[in-house]
């Protein structure tokens, strides 16, 4: 069965000259047209599919669910060699705002919908003085008007036109984040997910009473399993070594366990540490589940191999102390302090707990962590204005870049392809993004789910960051890797105006 492995260009620009590989084709150099070049690539099982199918294409309003926007575009025998496809669509004069293109080969519906972003269209073309080194070129507006020419006819050599423009877009495309509510969940809260088999992203239940789950490669999301384990059950998750799910118990009596194998829920050991014992969980070395302690004063450790749960150590650093957790390269679980004063460490190996370093950033100050590329660990800012840093090496605590975006800001956090951390808004009104390598913060795109909208964070095989809705109606999707063309088009625009 085929399906889409990757597209070349997920942002289609119309209007430019023909002969710039991926870009949209101009019948003419005086005529607007709506024509644009698809390009993508197609694998059947692990191979590039080579021959000739059926392939719709329609255009939607919307990434997920919505309306169809003109009319499907349909091709009977499109040619395919290892695996690439090219043809040429026209869905009219309707790329204005958010579009994207869904596609359906030999009749199977391929996910996700890919896409689009137009930009203004006036098609020109023009000469090139020989001495013009284009790509010295610095992409800014000014700059470009003082340099080209005015643009007027084709030339007596349209390809060094065509190349002028080539080399503008040779460079490395320029990435950010965009934003999307994702499928609608009907359901009570979740607190902390997990990437599970089976392709799910599976939702710890807080509020709600069924295990929620996700597919990333539909964005569809479907009520599990019912828990019976009342209201405020689970906080947080992990996958444990054989395949199932890991709920670790907020106000439930039981560790939770979800099999995504056979759909099915089964309340495990109880733990005995009352109200609100943990909220956290991080699969151990040793294969154990380590579940960070919140209200419960020892840390909790879960056996999958034996289906028993064990009291750990005492912590001694109060009520409310953690929430969240990383496991470093060197082994240790690193708990993210919430009301504890000190970061909080626990040894697998040993069975040991210490307090480590002081954080200094007040009461509720951190919840989620994430291990960057660096090694450091990333603390997730809930009241903290800072983001914050644990070196594991130094076995130092420092405080990172102050976010702005109000207290109980953001609760979990995801680590995308391009080694940045992306924070869960809570109460923040956008996205919260670090760059461990840079020591950067950025606010990322609104996400317009109001108040308490996120709480966890999961990175999908597909690059995109799972936000685990809190009181947000939706699932909140955040494509990390997206790509834009906002330098090109501001190098461009003297290009396509017709003002020159």
């Amino acid at each position: 069965m085929m399906h889409i492995k990757a597209f070349f260009l997920n942002t289609l620009v119309l209007g430019l000259i023909s002969g710039i590989s991926g870009l949209a084709v101009a019948q003419s150099p005086t005529t607007q047209s709506s024509t644009f070049t698809y390009q993508g690539q197609l694998h059947d099982g692990g191979g590039h599919f080579s021959g000739t199918a059926q392939m719709d294409f329609l255009l939607y309003d919307s990434r997920v669910d919505g309306d169809q926007v003109g009319a499907t575009q349909s091709f009977s025998d499109v040619a395919i060699e290892d695996g690439l496809f090219q043809v040429e669509l026209n869905f009219g004069e309707v790329l204005n705002g958010e579009r994207w293109i869904e596609v359906v080969v030999e009749g199977k519906t391929l996910a996700p919908r890919q896409r689009v972003t137009s930009v203004p269209t006036a098609v020109h073309a023009m000469n090139v003085p020989p001495n013009l080194d284009v790509s010295s070129i610095i992409a800014d507006r000014i700059t470009i008007n003082d340099t080209l020419p005015k643009i007027s006819e084709v030339g007596t050599d349209p390809a060094r036109a065509i190349n002028a423009l080539s080399m503008l877009f040779d460079e490395t495309p320029w990435t950010e984040p965009i934003y999307h509510p994702g499928a609608a969940h009907g359901e009570d809260s979740f607190l902390g997910g997990v990437l599970a088999p089976m392709g799910q992203i599976v939702f710890a239940p807080f509020g709600s009473n069924h295990v929620g789950i996700y597919d990333y490669s539909t964005h569809t999301f479907t009520p599990g399993p019912a828990h019976g384990e009342g209201g405020t059950a689970f906080s947080g998750a992990a996958l444990a070594s054989d395949g199932k799910v890991i709920f670790a118990p907020s106000q439930s009596d039981h560790v939770g366990i979800y099999d995504a194998g056979t759909g099915t829920y089964t309340s495990g050991p109880a733990h005995g540490e009352g109200e609100s014992a943990f909220s956290g969980a991080v699969l151990a070395p040793n294969g154990k589940i380590i579940l960070v302690p919140y209200k419960s004063q020892h840390v909790g450790i879960y056996d999958p191999a034996t289906n028993s749960y064990t009291s750990g150590p005492a912590h001694g650093a109060g009520e409310g102390a953690f929430t969240g957790a990383a496991l470093t390269s060197n082994g240790d679980v690193i708990f993210a302090p919430r009301m504890s004063d000190h970061v909080g460490i626990y040894d697998p190996a040993t069975g040991t707990y210490n307090s480590g370093p002081a954080h200094n950033e007040g009461d509720g100050a951190f919840r989620g962590a994430s291990l960057a590329p660096t090694g450091d660990v990333i603390f997730t800012p809930h009241e903290s204005d800072h983001v914050g840093l644990y070196d594991p090496e130094a076995g130092t605590y420092i405080a990172g870049p102050a976010h702005g975006q109000g207290g109980s800001a953001f609760q979990g956090a995801a680590l995308t392809p391009a080694g940045k951390v992306v924070f869960a808004p809570r109460q923040s009104a956008q996205v919260g993004i670090f760059d461990p390598e840079a020591g950067t913060y950025t606010s990322g795109p609104a996400h317009g789910s109001g108040n308490f909208a996120f709480a966890g964070a999961v990175l999908a095989p597909s690059g995109e960051v799972i936000f685990v809705p809190l009181i947000s109606d939706n699932v909140g999707i955040l494509d990390s890797g997206a790509q834009t063309i906002r330098p090109r088009v501001t190098a461009l625009h003297p290009l396509i105006n017709n003002g020159m």
